[in-house]
Formats: structure tokens, C-alpha cells, sequence
């Protein structure tokens, strides 16, 4: 028996002890790809990370797993295993990408689906094991600790022979705050010194200071706590056998209008390494740049702006030595006050969409941020640091509230002083314990407020008192991250004080002051669930917010919510279906219904079992191409056409009101089901004209959600849309495609002129939101 065959026997039998053993004693260089992947799974398996040690063999699968991507990418397992190691180790913004290629690579796949909506649901409302704040105190209690121990082998190691041990003692302790840290150690002028280096990022600067800040007197009675690395005269350095001064190093400064600077550099030694070891001449070369300028002044004045040259640049040069000198004579300021840097802020103006359906923060008119690589990598939808942040149980957000209340010739006043009250609340009652104010913006709809929360649940509970005694509709929390979800805050549909009424999926609760119709009265009496009912709004976001809020809570508490107008014609349907079950019913039976009666249907859909969906689309598919046929289209050419033209779906729009321009009165209803394709026994909306009817819209969103996660999320009496983790791959959207025009043919049949199935297939791509209309 093959050794790769006998490991996954002992998986089957959870002996991953017995894989660790047996796959460790082979060396390195002997072990395949799929043996180290098969080892990291038994670690992964094995596992606690809650535990120091289990944390440590989930590292060591990804060191395990690292290695093999380029011939592994395209991998179902390999991809799992890696986001699997990085979920438990609580990096959820590391492990989506696995799990999104996961699914990617085997569609469908139950277990990666759930933790894709894992992930989403704890990046966008972070629940850490330990904050930052926590970690923090942890960190620097153990260094306290050991830091007499580290003064004695500084203190012994006068031929510097002990550094790697030095290291490594100061890392154990570091670590219990970040999970990835540069730093160095050292003395100087009869003191120790640990200085923390942010290697160039902002936003890292800022958890360094935090960090800074809250080193105990012990500590500080010994050491120099420094943020960025120093100003050196005379430094050097060496890597390995390469050594440099700044006498080794031609630079070429121009100045910029931005007041900051552009940097040539070209070193003679270094360049003929350039293009075989390009990364290791440029980190020589960048870090004795800020050990000549100081770390901070090279984050202040040079940024990004670097350049490494293979051959001298024409024009006259300076030494690197001699870059301090010159830089103050052009009003350089090489300041190396990390409060100074920290409290820079930065104004700036972008053109506001005017869409209210765009995605957060795209309606800002201008704003100001000490922190701009944060705005910036939201805009384009990056998140490093944000996830580094994340890791390390802290989180970079916004507070976002809606500014269609203040009016009046004063109204910009009134919104600056509105956002300095929230500033002065969160700052008093949360504290620089627990946050970090770093900028604020106004858009034509919206109003943010930037910070870094260090301790998230005692800054969203500063925020929630603040709202509540205000007389907004409503306010949310939005992390730095574009794919992330708006968490609610605070929503109008309580006094301040009150509890919502209802626990788990009961109750029943109303957005503002409106009260409900008596239709949506009935409608909430047949659902017997828990409902919130939302009157008619110009503005969805409340709605949204409430729905992504309630899609978190039902997947950890076991509901399904779906937005539901109030309208008489989905009522009619919803009372005959449930009444006869094939929609017929006379023209004189009265539209009521009571609960026993919604019950027994319910029961007797959810005791049906559920038909192959793949089959019973193939069927509408089959019927749609022969109906084709008979008016002498050409299948391929006529209805399937090339996949081109289509747009991305991102919103849902079944809810409004196009008459109006608002949305309709509407119930978010907290479906109680274990499957999500169940719903559909609490609304049955079809069965007329073409809409499939209960039992055939069950087994395809069976069907749909096993392939491609799709949820049930609003359904109207001609309209149903499905919420989708993450668009469909690009290989499968032809194929999906074919099956939702079979489903519904009038969302090509009467879509724009000379729509095809590849339209649909090119939209569908882009589209984490599905919509069908029956006419």
C-alpha cells in the first residue's frame, strides 16, 4: 500500500498522529506536493487554535502548503487546507481567497460555502478571541517579565554572537501582540532600546504608537521605546557578504510640488546583483536609506517614491552620506517626532457618484484623513493592512449615518458639528483605550466618521449610546474593506432604551413610527415568524443594513431572512397556493387565512421530497429550445449568442416602487428554516403563467444554493432575486445562464434589445445578486 493512500486511511480513522509521524520522518526534499499537503491537513485537523500549540501547527501547515502554490493553485484541497489554516487562526481576511478559489475549483462544495459565509460574516463584524488592546496588555506583561534576562544577554554577549537568541527571546514576547512584527534591539548611551519599525506603512505606524504608548514604567525605567528606526551618522550595513556605506550610494533628489521628494538611488557594488537579486538590493538599499534619514522622515517626505538604478542617472549627484544636508537646504522637514507624524492630516476631494445605490463611501464630496492609505486601498478595493490589522484583533473602520436630516442655510454647519460630537463621544466614553480617530468625510448622502478600533465592542457600544439619543433613522459600522457588509448600529426601530421585542426569529418590530397596514398586519399573521416591517423610503440603505444584520444573526442562529413587499397580488397568491396548492381558487373566496391552515401547507411542502433540481431545469431548458425551434430561431445563434454586453448586478430592486422612486412598504421577514430553498414553503408565490410553483422552486434553489451558495432574498408577486456569496465563475456562466432563461425566459425574451442567454452569462459573471421577473 502506497504511503499517500495509507495517510488518507488513518484521516478516515482520525489517526493524525499517526500521518504527522509517519510523513515528518521523510526529509523535506523527498517529500511530494501531495504528501506535504496531506500533512497539513493532519495538522490543520489536529489542531486547537485556541491553544498556543494548536495555532503553532496551523502555522505549520501553511509553511507546509506555501511552497507548493504554482503547482497547486488550481487544487480544491490545497486551497481548503490554506484557508482552512488561516479561518482558525481567526485571519479570516487571508483564508476568503483560498476558500473563493476552493469553490472556484469544485462548484457547489457545501463545507467551502459555509465558510465563505463564515468569513464574510466575521470580517465584516470582527468577534476576536482577544482584541488589541488585550494583546497589548498581554505582550508587554510578558516582556516586563523577561526583560532583566534580555539586559543580561546583551549585556554578556559583548562579541554579538547571541543576536538570532536575542531575537527570538524578544519575538516570543512581541508576538503575543502581532502576529508579524519588524523590530530591533540594541543600546545606546547606557540604555536599552527596542525600536518597532514600520517598514514604510501607515497604518502599521499607528499600532505601533498604540503599542508604544502603553509600555509600563518598568519597562521604560530600563528601555527606549522608539517607533521608526533612527537617524544614524556614519552607519553601515551588511547583508551576508555584501556590505555598504553611505559613501557607496550616488543619489539624485528632485522635489515635488507635494512638498515631498523623489529618490535615484544607484550603488556601484550592489549593481550588478540588480536583476538576478533585485529584492535583496533593494531592501540594502531602502533600509540604510532610513538609518541615514531616520525611518520617518523617509515615510513623510519620500513615500513610495524610489527608484533603484542599474546605471548612473545623468545630472550631478550626492552622496548618500551627505542626503540629510541637502534635503534640509530644500526645506525638507526631517523630523523624527513620531506625535508630530501621526497627527498629519490630509485633506482631499473626489467626484461623488450620485447613485444611492453605490457601494459606501462613493457619494463623498471631500474628507480628511491622517491615515490615507486607508481610503485609498478601500477605494480600490485592497485590504492588506486592513487584515494585517484584523489579524492582530484590531479593526479599521467607519461609522456611517445618513444626512438627509439636517437642513437649513446652516446645514454644513450642522453636519461638522453633528461629527464632532460623535468624535467627542467616542473618544470620552470608549476612550484612547480602545480608539483611534483618524479622519472623517461627507457625501451627498452619508456622513463617516474614520477610526481604528483597538477594543471593537467598547467603541460600537460608545457609538450606539451616542445615536440613540440622536434623532437618526439609523447608523451602521462598516469596516475598510469593500467586499464587507454595513453592521447596524443603531436602527429606528426602538426608543432609546427599549429592547426589541422578540428573541431568536420571533417578534415583531416596525422601522420609525410608521404603523403597518392591515394587509401587511395579515401578511405578518400568515408568516408567523419573526418580521420587521419597513414603511416606504427613498433611500434602501436602513433596509440593507438591516437585511446583512439579519443574514449574520440567521447563520448563526438558524433563519433565513427575505425582503417581502406588501402587495395585495402576492397576498392573493400567497393565500390560493397555501389554500389549494396548484393556485386555483374561486373568484369569490375571501383573501384570509388562519395560522393552522399556513401551517399544514408549509408542512406538507417541507415533507415532499425534494426533486433533482439539475433535472427539472434541464426540463425548462429543453422546453425553452423547442419552443425556440418552432418559430425557426437558431438555438446557438438566435438565444444562446456570444457572452459580451452584460453589466454587474450588485443591488437588489424587486422592492421599489417605480411610480414613486420609492421603495414599497416592506416586511424583512426571519424565515425559520434549516435550508434556505425551504422558504419557499413559507411564501409560495408561483405557479402562474410561466413562474415555476412551489415544488419546482424549491429544487432549483436546492439546486443553485449546492452549486453556487445562492440564497432566496426578496421575492414579490413577479419578482425573486437570490443574494449570492460571490459571483459565478467565468467557465460556468454560460452554462447557469441557459438554466435561468429556462427558469424564467422573460429576463432575456423582454430584456434589452438583442438580449441572448450570453448576455445573461456575461452579467452573471459580474453578479453577486440574481434577478427574475414573470411578466
Amino acid at each position: 500500500m502506497e504511503l499517500l493512500e495509507q495517510c488518507r486511511i488513518w484521516h478516515d480513522q482520525d489517526e493524525f498522529e499517526k500521518i504527522i509521524d509517519a510523513l515528518e520522518r521523510i526529509p523535506e526534499q523527498e517529500r511530494t506536493p501531495e504528501l506535504d499537503s496531506e500533512l497539513a491537513r493532519a495538522y490543520n485537523n489536529l489542531a486547537d487554535g485556541e491553544t498556543p500549540k494548536g495555532r503553532a501547527m496551523l502555522r505549520r501547515a501553511i509553511a507546509l502548503l506555501t511552497p507548493h502554490e504554482a503547482y497547486l493553485r488550481e487544487d480544491h484541497c490545497w486551497n481548503f487546507r490554506m484557508g482552512y489554516a488561516y479561518f482558525y487562526l481567526n485571519q479570516e481576511g487571508r483564508a476568503l481567497p483560498y476558500f473563493q478559489q476552493a469553490l472556484t475549483c469544485r462548484p457547489g462544495d457545501e463545507d467551502t460555502q459555509e465558510f465563505i459565509r463564515e468569513c464574510r460574516f466575521h470580517l465584516s463584524l470582527p468577534r476576536f478571541r482577544e482584541t488589541f488592546r488585550e494583546r497589548t496588555r498581554q505582550a508587554w506583561a510578558a516582556f516586563a517579565a523577561g526583560e532583566e534576562e534580555l539586559r543580561r544577554m546583551m549585556d554578556e554577549d559583548r562579541d554579538h554572537r547571541r543576536g538570532e537568541e536575542l531575537i527570538a527571546k524578544c519575538s516570543e514576547y512581541l508576538e503575543l501582540a502581532f502576529d508579524q512584527v519588524s523590530f530591533e534591539i540594541g543600546s545606546s548611551g547606557g540604555r536599552y532600546e527596542l525600536i518597532l519599525t514600520p517598514e514604510g506603512d501607515r497604518l502599521k505606524f499607528f499600532q505601533l504608537m498604540y503599542f508604544k504608548r502603553h509600555a509600563p514604567a518598568s519597562v521604560l525605567e530600563h528601555w527606549n521605546i522608539l517607533v521608526g528606526r533612527q537617524p544614524t551618522e556614519h552607519i553601515g550595513l551588511r547583508s551576508g557578504d555584501w556590505e555598504i556605506t553611505g559613501e557607496d550610494v550616488q543619489v539624485w533628489p528632485e522635489k515635488q510640488e507635494d512638498g515631498g521628494v523623489d529618490l535615484t538611488l544607484y550603488c556601484e557594488r550592489l549593481a550588478p546583483a540588480l536583476k538576478e537579486q533585485e529584492n535583496r538590493v533593494w531592501w540594502m538599499l531602502t533600509t540604510l536609506t532610513d538609518q541615514v534619514l531616520g525611518e520617518i522622515p523617509c515615510m513623510r517626505a519620500i513615500g513610495g517614491r524610489f527608484e533603484v538604478a542599474e546605471r548612473p542617472k545623468e545630472g550631478a549627484s550626492v552622496l548618500l552620506s551627505e542626503l540629510p544636508a541637502v534635503l534640509e537646504e530644500m526645506g525638507i522637514d526631517l523630523s523624527t517626532d513620531p506625535e508630530t507624524y501621526l497627527e498629519s492630516y490630509t485633506g482631499y476631494r473626489q467626484t461623488p457618484s450620485e447613485d444611492p445605490e453605490a457601494d459606501w463611501r462613493m457619494d463623498v464630496i471631500a474628507g480628511s484623513t491622517s491615515c490615507l492609505p486607508l481610503v485609498n486601498g478601500y477605494l480600490r478595493g485592497e485590504a492588506d493592512g486592513v487584515n494585517d490589522l484584523h489579524d492582530d484583533g484590531a479593526a479599521a473602520g467607519f461609522f456611517c449615518y445618513p444626512l438627509d436630516s439636517f437642513s437649513g442655510e446652516d446645514r454644513s454647519q450642522q453636519i461638522f458639528q453633528f461629527r464632532d460630537g460623535l468624535e467627542a463621544v467616542l473618544e470620552e466614553r470608549a476612550g484612547a483605550e480602545a480608539i483611534t480617530l483618524v479622519g472623517g468625510a461627507t457625501g451627498i448622502f452619508y456622513g463617516y466618521v474614520d477610526v481604528i478600533a483597538w477594543d471593537l465592542p467598547a467603541v460600537l457600544d460608545a457609538a450606539k449610546e451616542f445615536f440613540e439619543c440622536t434623532s437618526l433613522p439609523w447608523a451602521g459600522f462598516h469596516v475598510f474593506r469593500r467586499d464587507a457588509d454595513m453592521v447596524t448600529v443603531m436602527s429606528g426601530e426602538e426608543e432609546p432604551g427599549e429592547s426589541s421585542g422578540g428573541a431568536g426569529t420571533g417578534g415583531r418590530e416596525c422601522f420609525g413610527d410608521a404603523e403597518p397596514s392591515p394587509l401587511a398586519e395579515a401578511m405578518m399573521d400568515y408568516l408567523d415568524c419573526g418580521v420587521t416591517y419597513f414603511p416606504p423610503m427613498k433611500d434602501d440603505a436602513p433596509i440593507m443594513a438591516a437585511f446583512h444584520s439579519e443574514k449574520q444573526r440567521g447563520a448563526q442562529e438558524g433563519f433565513v431572512p427575505v425582503l417581502v413587499p406588501v402587495d395585495e397580488i402576492l397576498w392573493e397568491s400567497l393565500v390560493m397556493n397555501s389554500r389549494c396548492g396548484d393556485g386555483s381558487s374561486s373568484e369569490d373566496e375571501e383573501l384570509d387565512m388562519t395560522p393552522e391552515e399556513a401551517a399544514d401547507y408549509r408542512r406538507r411542502m417541507l415533507e415532499l421530497p425534494v426533486k433533482n433540481g439539475g433535472l427539472v431545469l434541464q426540463g425548462m431548458v429543453n422546453a425553452c429550445r423547442e419552443n425556440a425551434e418552432s418559430y425557426d430561431l437558431d438555438w446557438e445563434k438566435d438565444v444562446m449568442g456570444e457572452m459580451e454586453g452584460g453589466e454587474a448586478n450588485r443591488r437588489f430592486s424587486g422592492y421599489w416602487d417605480l411610480l414613486t422612486g420609492m421603495t414599497q412598504p416592506l416586511l424583512l421577514a426571519r424565515i425559520p428554516v434549516e435550508h434556505p430553498w425551504e422558504v419557499f414553503a413559507y411564501l409560495p408565490f408561483g405557479g402562474w403563467n410561466e413562474c415555476p410553483g412551489t415544488v419546482d422552486l424549491m429544487a432549483a434553489a436546492k439546486y443553485w444554493f449546492e452549486q453556487y451558495g445562492a440564497v432566496p432574498a426578496v421575492i414579490a408577486h413577479d419578482v425573486l432575486e437570490f443574494d449570492l456569496p460571490v459571483p459565478v465563475p467565468e467557465e460556468r456562466a454560460m452554462e447557469l445562464a441557459a438554466e435561468q432563461y429556462g427558469f424564467c425566459p422573460d429576463i432575456v425574451d423582454q430584456g434589452p434589445e438583442g438580449a441572448t442567454v450570453g448576455w445573461l452569462a456575461d452579467s452573471l459573471r459580474q453578479s453577486d445578486k440574481w434577478y427574475f421577473w414573470w411578466d
